[in-house]
């Protein structure tokens, strides 16, 4: 009998958001840079707790490869339960089932600086971020030199508001 590791992982993280609601985890890579740069605490709440349907601009918590993945929801395909999904700091996307989806991000802490993404200021960012990187997705597509362009101006001016 085989046994699939990821979906051992998943129902292990699915069980500790279910038993503790939420969960301070530490991030181990940039690909969400420079809103939660590596080595940031991220709170995640699980989806039974977090009193949300997942909807685009999101930051959700799932799992590939045997590793929990903090990335942007950019676009849902509900009819396939899938959603695109992203990392801030590169343009490369990919979908996802949403039943790998086992929480979502809530709070970034850096520095001793704490952000809250309901916040109005959050809400804010979140709808700025998520509306560039779909529009550069557009346009890499016919111009890929103006898509990272426009990458690296989103990148500077996320630095510039958040500024940890």
């Amino acid at each position: 009998m085989s046994v699939n590791s990821e979906n051992n992982l998943g129902a292990l993280w699915k069980a500790i958001l279910h038993n503790q609601k939420q969960v301070w985890l530490t991030m181990h890579s940039g690909s969400m840079s420079p809103l939660m740069p590596t080595g940031s605490q991220i709170f995640v709440k699980s989806l039974e707790h977090a009193h949300q349907k997942i909807s685009a601009g999101d930051i959700v918590l799932y799992i590939n490869d045997n590793q929990l993945i903090a990335h942007r929801v950019l676009w849902l395909r509900c009819s396939q339960h899938q959603c695109l999904e992203g990392g801030d700091s590169a343009v490369s996307t990919s979908f996802i089932s949403i039943d790998n989806i086992i929480g979502v991000v809530e709070k970034i802490k850096v520095n001793d600086k704490e952000f809250d993404l309901n916040s109005r200021a959050g809400v804010l960012l979140i709808w700025f971020i998520t509306a560039t990187s779909l529009g550069i997705l557009a346009v890499r597509r016919f111009w890929p030199k103006a898509g990272y362009l426009l990458h690296r101006l989103k990148l500077r001016l996320v630095r510039t508001v958040i500024a940890y």
